[in-house]
């Protein structure tokens, strides 16, 4: 019934205009919304816009404003997710509140990028028990095989996040992780 859902609501003048953080939706659900809307991004960038309505709040804080994130979701690393033409979907891992799903995506240059999705079950109003996007990996070919192996935390934190990042070389820590000035 999901799927129904999600068709009707890319079928609109608006894609996605009505959805959002919903307890009804799967990580499944919320991971092919966010692949969708960015295939569909248009001039006004509304699939950038409607993706990071699915990020989570500390997401939001690390990635946000708005304008921010269209410009880090322009850039090199997930570019290619931008008007991708295939995307492809492994089958979602659950440990508790905590998600992982890797997805392929065939972008416009006729090249496959792999992300992982992390997703996180929210605590707090007013999206609690909403799964929302805690961080989106690309993936190196290497990094690819291990992290299909590695087993999936039963906890997801900023911290974590960060040693998933700092090891794909993905992103910079938060502030409040990075080394003071001059230690390495």
């Amino acid at each position: 019934m999901t799927t129904v859902l999600l068709a009707l609501a890319f079928a609109g003048s608006a894609p996605g205009a009505e959805l959002a953080p919903d307890p009804a939706l799967d990580p499944a659900d919320v991971v092919r919304i966010q692949v969708q809307a960015l295939a569909g991004n248009g001039a006004d960038d509304a699939g950038i816009a409607l993706t990071f309505r699915f990020a989570s709040p500390d997401n939001r804080r690390q990635t946000g404003p708005l304008e921010r994130f269209v410009a880090m979701v322009k850039g090199p690393a997930y570019q290619p997710m931008l008007n991708h033409t295939r995307a492809t979907y492994e089958p979602v891992e659950r440990n508790g509140d905590v998600a992982r799903q890797i997805v392929r995506i065939l972008g416009r240059d006729g090249q496959w990028v792999t992300y992982t999705f992390v997703l996180r079950r929210q605590e707090l109003a007013p999206y609690e028990d909403c799964w929302m996007t805690e961080a989106v990996l690309r993936l190196e070919e290497g990094v690819l095989r291990q992290a299909a192996s590695e087993p999936l935390p039963a906890a997801h934190s900023r911290e974590s996040t960060w040693r998933i990042e700092r090891e794909t070389g993905a992103a910079r820590p938060p502030p409040a992780l990075r080394a003071p000035h001059g230690v390495a």
